[in-house]
């Protein structure tokens, strides 16, 4: 059962962040390599003022993916926590003289717990992923 929940949430995060790279990163890296192409046709550049100047180029779009990964690390964080959660809530009842039906009943509870948390966090995720979207849009008018 957590199986599916966890599967539901990674197709989530796979789509939506299909979405993000190809409606609002892949804008950003067409006017990266045109501002880089731009560069490249400044003859008075040095090699080194070349390479500052496309390292200019390519900011907007190297802080989004740093964004991004920060984002993805607070979410993978998040439900982390939440499932190490479940986890800790069956360990705490668990004893030596836990019988195997009672621990086959606290497994089932565990992965309960733990598929509630993988529907909680897909509109987590959702929202996550909006958020992304106003940060990117914000950024891609400042790099106009």
């Amino acid at each position: 059962m957590a199986a599916a929940g966890e599967a539901r949430v990674k197709d989530t995060l796979e789509r939506s962040l299909e979405i993000i790279e190809r409606d609002h990163l892949r804008p950003i890296q067409g006017s990266s390599h045109i501002c880089a192409s731009k560069c490249c046709e400044n003859k008075t550049f040095s090699k080194d003022g070349l390479q500052q100047c496309m390292n200019r180029c390519f900011q907007p779009l190297q802080e989004m993916h740093k964004y991004i990964e920060q984002e993805l690390g607070r979410f993978q964080g998040r439900i982390s926590r939440c499932a190490q959660e479940c986890q800790d809530k069956v360990q705490d009842k668990v004893d030596t003289k836990t019988s195997q039906a009672d621990i086959a009943v606290y497994q089932q509870q565990v992965e309960k717990c733990v598929e509630n948390c993988c529907n909680s966090h897909i509109d987590i995720a959702k929202n996550m992923f909006e958020k992304m979207k106003k940060v990117i849009a914000e950024s891609a008018k400042a790099v106009k």
